[in-house]
C-alpha cells in the first residue's frame, strides 16, 4: 500500500509482501497528530486489506469499523518503518480503522511516531519542522501482531500495570531461587575440566 502520512495522516497504496513479515504498506508521510500514542489509525478498508481479513470484505465502512475494533482494540503490533530498504523506525503501535475523518487512502500517526518518523527519514526538510508539517518521504509499512513470546513487549508493555506485574513475578522468581541458582554456578566455577 502507498501512504502519504502527514502528522496524523498518511495516504496508502497496498503492496503486500509476506515473505517479509505478515503484511506492508508502502506510505509517504504527511500531518495533523493524534493525541494518542503508540497508535495509528487508517481506514478500514486499508487495514482489512494489511491484515488480510478477507472475510469481511462484503462490510460497509461502519460495520467494518465496528468489528475491526472488536478484534483489534487492545492489541498491539510490531510495526516497522522502511525507506529504500533503510529501517527508519520499528515500534509497537496499536492499529485502529477509522472511518469517519479518514479518506481510504490516509493513516493517521500520533505525534511521537511522526517525530521519529522524520528524524529517521532521508529527507532533510522534515526535520526541524512542527507538528504541522508532514512526514516527507515513502516508506514501507511492515506489520505484525505481538506474540506472547515477544519478551521486550511485556518488559515494556504501554500499560504500567502490566509493566509492573511482570517485572515483579520475575523479581520474585529470582529471589526465590537464587540459592540454587548460586549452587549451580559454585559447582560450575570449581567443578575440574
Amino acid at each position: 500500500m502507498q501512504l502519504a502520512v502527514r502528522p496524523g495522516r498518511a495516504v496508502l497504496n497496498a503492496n503486500i509482501r509476506p515473505e517479509y513479515m505478515e503484511s506492508s504498506v508502502r506510505l509517504r508521510a504527511v500531518s495533523d497528530g493524534l493525541d494518542d500514542v503508540n497508535i495509528i489509525k487508517m481506514h478500514p478498508y486499508r487495514m482489512r486489506d494489511l491484515l488480510e481479513e478477507k472475510r469481511l470484505a462484503k462490510l460497509g465502512p461502519k460495520e467494518l469499523t465496528a468489528k475491526l475494533n472488536e478484534k483489534y482494540e487492545n492489541r498491539y503490533f510490531v510495526v516497522i518503518f522502511r525507506e529504500n530498504s533503510k529501517t527508519v523506525l520499528k515500534r509497537e503501535l496499536k492499529i485502529l480503522p477509522v472511518w469517519v475523518k479518514t479518506k481510504e487512502n490516509e493513516v493517521r500517526a500520533d505525534g511521537e511516531t511522526a517525530r521519529l518518523l522524520k528524524k529517521g527519514s532521508a529527507s532533510l526538510r522534515d526535520d526541524d519542522t512542527d507538528a504541522a508539517h508532514g512526514v516527507d518521504g515513502v516508506f514501507d509499512l511492515f506489520v505484525r501482531p505481538i506474540r506472547w513470546w515477544d519478551v521486550r513487549h511485556w518488559l515494556f508493555h504501554p500499560n504500567r500495570k502490566v509493566k509492573v506485574g511482570v517485572r515483579v513475578a520475575f523479581f520474585i522468581t529470582a529471589l526465590e531461587y537464587s540459592s540454587d541458582i548460586w549452587r549451580v554456578m559454585r559447582a560450575v566455577l570449581t567443578a575440574p575440566f
